[in-house]
């Protein structure tokens, strides 16, 4: 059974449609699979850019209290409270954040 909603093309014509495109596809998929074989592929890793345990303790030990208070808010009210906890973290991290070599602390892991 071939669902298409095609009420002016015979079921067995489809069939045959999606036959003969199945066996082009194949043909393109078999000339990329050739073309990669002309390159030296190599994996990368992917280096996650998330905020350390020890980051995240000392975030919730600064405004931890004060996040039950973002839930239940209007959208205004919630981006406007999430601002100024922004805001008092960069402030309270802001030694850290100019410190170049301190990797763990990068105002984009702040705002994680």
């Amino acid at each position: 059974m071939v669902e298409a909603g095609a009420n002016d093309v015979s079921p067995e014509i489809i069939i045959k449609a999606f036959e003969i495109a199945q066996k082009e596809i194949a043909k393109v998929c078999e000339f990329q699979e050739k073309f990669l074989q002309n390159f030296e592929i190599q994996k990368q890793q992917i280096i996650v850019n998330k905020p350390s345990e020890a980051l995240i303790a000392e975030i919730l030990q600064i405004v931890g209290n004060e996040l039950p208070n973002l839930f239940f808010k209007s959208k205004k009210e919630f981006w406007n409270l999430y601002q100024q906890l922004e805001d008092r973290l960069l402030d309270v991290f802001k030694e850290k954040l100019e410190d170049e070599n301190n990797d763990i602390f990068t105002e984009s892991k702040l705002k994680m």
